[in-house]
């Protein structure tokens, strides 16, 4: 069947929190939860509504640390470089960013994230040559596709999406 004057609407509590450019887009203009309804509709027929609540949250809290629960050290970029294939290690805390991770989650891979340094803007990933853990900038493979789990001592580990099947977990050598 054909829709005639086809109508798109939507609308957001708070209604201040979001701006669309007229395409469908929608943009967070500030920072918290948001309810937002979509109707599709002709003069006739209602199509389809869909609700949900979103959460905008500022960049500078999605970025992350990771510590080894033994070592107490964190992921860090050795150099630091900003070279492909650069070495990841552990290594004391600071503020630096070699040591801190934006998580950004895979639209194809449900259950996965991606991690991308804040220093070198690469992403946390596995060599499939020798399987160390390097930077890259290809975020396409699943090498660099990353599970959370949880540990019965309750601890996180990071499973890459590549080599999960071979029980493998991320593994950073000391400095």
């Amino acid at each position: 069947p054909k829709m005639f004057n086809t109508t798109i609407s939507w609308n957001a509590s708070p209604y201040d929190y979001i701006t669309s450019d007229g395409n469908g887009v929608v943009t967070p203009t500030n920072y918290g939860e948001m309810n937002i309804s979509l109707s599709i509709s002709n003069a006739v027929i209602l199509y389809y509504t869909f609700s949900a609540t979103l959460y905008s949250i500022p960049e500078e809290r999605k970025t992350v640390y990771f510590s080894n629960a033994e070592t107490g050290r964190y992921i860090d970029i050795e150099g630091p470089s900003t070279a492909n294939d650069a070495i990841i290690q552990q290594w004391d805390y600071s503020t630096s960013s070699t040591r801190k991770w934006r998580v950004y989650y895979d639209d194809y891979s449900v259950g996965y994230i991606r991690l991308r340094s804040v220093y070198s803007t690469k992403y946390l990933a596995i060599d499939p040559n020798d399987n160390s853990i390097v930077e890259q900038t290809n975020a396409s493979s699943d090498y660099s596709l990353w599970k959370i789990d949880l540990t019965i001592t309750g601890n996180l580990i990071l499973i890459c999406k590549a080599t999960e099947d071979n029980n493998m977990v991320l593994s950073v050598p000391l400095n």
